[in-house]
């Protein structure tokens, strides 16, 4: 459920570009599959109460910052979360949390405190977004290359998967796609050199 949110964040992007029509459409969309779908099923009232129930989870979530003794799944080294990963490096977890590897290589950095390390790692998360927003603010015009918009869609395939509470390895697929788009932008206007050649392929691999 978490994963499945991420993906608004595309709706602020739409803003920035100043896609006012595609803004519009994400938002009747959102309600067709969210509020009238549904209720032509379960009916008003209970589409009403699941929607309002998920918004009070998401918000307890978001204000509660992160507690060591919830989520464990999200913990685990497993997640490729970049969120996960920075609660990881800034707290210490017992030998019986999900997050503790019983391997001799195992080291823990960090030792803060579960509100500290929430702080820390939600700025991280604000500081590469408002980075990306600097980057993407440029809005889209008639006279840009079709091409030109393959970078930023790339990195926006990758922003739910990293910024997402938990990600699993299969929710990188998400990868593929923005490898080509990178790799393609590259090639349409030039001949891509050896070593380029051989980077590209060693990011489509990993």
């Amino acid at each position: 459920t978490t994963y499945k949110t991420t993906p608004l964040m595309l709706f602020p992007y739409l803003l920035l570009k100043r896609q006012w029509r595609a803004c519009a459409w994400m938002i009747v969309t959102l309600l067709i599959l969210n509020v009238i779908a549904p209720a032509s099923y379960l009916g008003w009232a209970k589409t009403l109460d699941a929607n309002q129930a998920f918004i009070s989870s998401l918000l307890q979530i978001t204000q509660g910052g992160y507690n060591t003794n919830d989520f464990l799944d999200a913990a685990k080294p497993q997640n490729q979360s970049l969120l996960a990963a920075g609660y990881r490096f800034l707290l210490t977890y017992p030998s019986s949390h999900l997050a503790f590897v019983n391997h001799p290589w195992f080291i823990q950095f960090g030792r803060l405190e579960p509100r500290q390390a929430s702080y820390i790692v939600k700025g991280i998360a604000l500081a590469l977004a408002a980075v990306i927003a600097w980057r993407l603010r440029k809005p889209w015009s008639p006279e840009d290359e079709p091409s030109a918009f393959a970078p930023e869609w790339a990195a926006l395939c990758l922003l739910p998967a990293l910024l997402s509470p938990m990600s699993w390895l299969h929710h990188l697929v998400v990868m593929l796609p923005s490898v080509f788009l990178v790799i393609r932008a590259a090639m349409e206007f030039q001949p891509l050199h050896s070593w380029r050649r051989v980077g590209f392929c060693a990011a489509a691999f990993i």
